[in-house]
């Protein structure tokens, strides 16, 4: 305690620097399970490809921060209201980075509705269709109308929340064969905006629209209502050159 009293600036700037450098390592080892949480109560169009990978690692290492400075702060009895100070930043601080991630994943989304895909393909299992596709000597679009229906079509699916038809669609998927391999696909992918890049990737298989997030606790799908994208992509399959 005599020790930690007779610390000056420099040795308390020392003390803190080594103090963020430990709680940041800690918090590299809880970054993907945190992450898998917050991407569970997220975007529901967001995916574990698209989520911005920092933020578990900020989380935890800003909870350290700030409960280590409450011990120091109750070893050095210092004041209540320095305490409880530092309890409210300890509380606050993790909720704004939580904060701050939802909104940072809702900008990443959103270039699905605000920006033109790079590349825009379709996926029967075993042929890839492109539709808009970048290469050397250009753009090339096979199809404006194509190309204009099934953005329209993606962009305008409607995610299910109703409970009972979730479990349903889980049911499905838990039991079906092969509900993530060799189904057919559509593909978008963005440019990078807000930091990340955006790829969205719907499934579509045996009468179900769904798009696979990623691990949490168990596996996280978002299911949508078929607005007409399946009958859609299999005319499009049909007669695609």
């Amino acid at each position: 305690m005599k020790k930690l009293r007779s610390l000056n600036k420099k040795d308390w700037i020392i003390f803190w620097i080594f103090a963020a450098l430990i709680a940041n390592v800690i918090g590299n080892f809880f970054n993907h399970r945190i992450n898998d949480l917050l991407r569970k109560f997220g975007n529901p169009w967001l995916t574990n490809l698209n989520e911005p990978q920092s933020y578990g690692r900020l989380i935890t290492a800003s909870v350290l921060l700030a409960v280590t400075a409450v011990l120091v702060l109750f070893l050095l009895k210092k004041s209540l209201k320095a305490k409880i100070a530092a309890i409210f930043a300890g509380i606050l601080i993790p909720a704004a980075i939580v904060g701050i991630y939802f909104i940072h994943c809702n900008l990443i989304v959103s270039v699905l509705w605000n920006t033109e895909p790079q590349t825009v393909f379709v996926d029967d299992g075993d042929t890839c269709y492109y539709i808009k596709t970048n290469s050397p000597q250009g753009t090339k679009i096979s199809s404006k109308q194509s190309l204009s229906e099934i953005l329209e079509l993606c962009r305008t699916l409607t995610p299910i929340t109703d409970e009972v038809q979730i479990k349903k669609c889980m049911d499905w998927y838990e039991n079906a064969e092969e509900p993530f391999l060799h189904t057919d696909m559509v593909r978008l992918y963005f440019p990078e905006k807000y930091g990340h890049h955006y790829q969205f990737s719907l499934r579509l298989h045996e009468g179900y629209v769904y798009l696979w997030r990623g691990y949490s606790d168990t596996q996280e799908i978002t299911f949508f209502e078929d607005n007409g994208i399946t009958e859609w992509v299999a005319e499009y399959v049909k007669t695609a050159p």
